[in-house]
């Protein structure tokens, strides 16, 4: 049986000049202040959708989605048509156009994914969820600082923190990341993330587990040993 589909008479995105629209129209939100139908508020919010890895969530101007199961990656694409990575969000985070200023906005799943279709107007956890994003983006801005080897290095170490699990060797990154996804993060190119990841491995500093990443038991970037850094 088909998954059912959200409706068609909201599928332009939203558009935003700054972020304090972004912030002014979600207090209109909370405050009710909206004129989307009624009518698609009982059909589409609350419902539950699947989807396959590789598969891009659609973005919805009247929606959020929470994951709950599952991880995507927010992306653009560049004037040169390079794709930069946004962040990584995973089960119990709220992702959608709405919570960005940037044009475009791309989510992808990162594995298989089960998400729940959010009303704006029913949507309530407004600050955590826009702090939660603010302090992705400041990992992010922090990571992407330095010499290429240090941004993977404390790429690694926030996935692992972020979606990794214990393991008796370090730490199990639970992510399939292909090398394209890593250097998308980091802004650089797929060459140099395969280069530096075997670097890592003949330095025993990480060993893959099948298709997934092990962060080695170690000595972290700043030089303290820890469990659950390398």
């Amino acid at each position: 049986m088909p998954e059912p589909k959200l409706p068609t008479a909201f599928l332009k995105p939203a558009r935003y000049e700054n972020c304090h629209e972004i912030i002014a129209d979600s207090q209109a939100i909370a405050d009710g202040q909206t004129d989307f139908p009624q009518q698609t508020r009982k059909s589409s919010a609350q419902r539950s959708f699947t989807f396959k890895r590789r598969e891009s969530l659609p973005v919805y101007a009247q929606h959020l989605w929470l994951i709950e199961r599952g991880a995507v990656r927010a992306y653009t694409l560049m004037e040169d048509g390079t794709i930069l990575g946004l962040g990584f969000w995973g089960v119990g985070d709220s992702v959608g156009q709405h919570l960005s200023c940037i044009q475009p906005y791309e989510l992808e799943c990162l594995t298989d994914v089960q998400a729940r279709a959010i009303a704006l107007k029913d949507f309530v956890d407004w600050p955590q969820t826009l702090l939660s994003h603010l302090y992705q983006a400041q990992a992010l801005i922090n990571i992407r600082n330095g010499q290429v080897h240090l941004r993977l290095r404390r790429l690694l170490e926030w996935l692992s923190e972020r979606f990794g699990e214990k393991h008796e060797q370090g730490r199990l990154i639970n992510l399939r990341l292909t090398h394209q996804d890593i250097a998308d993060a980091l802004g650089t190119t797929r060459v140099t993330v395969t280069r530096l990841l075997n670097q890592f491995e003949q330095e025993r500093r990480i060993r893959r587990v099948e298709q997934y990443l092990l962060l080695l038991q170690g000595r972290s970037v700043e030089g303290e040993s820890s469990l659950k850094r390398w």
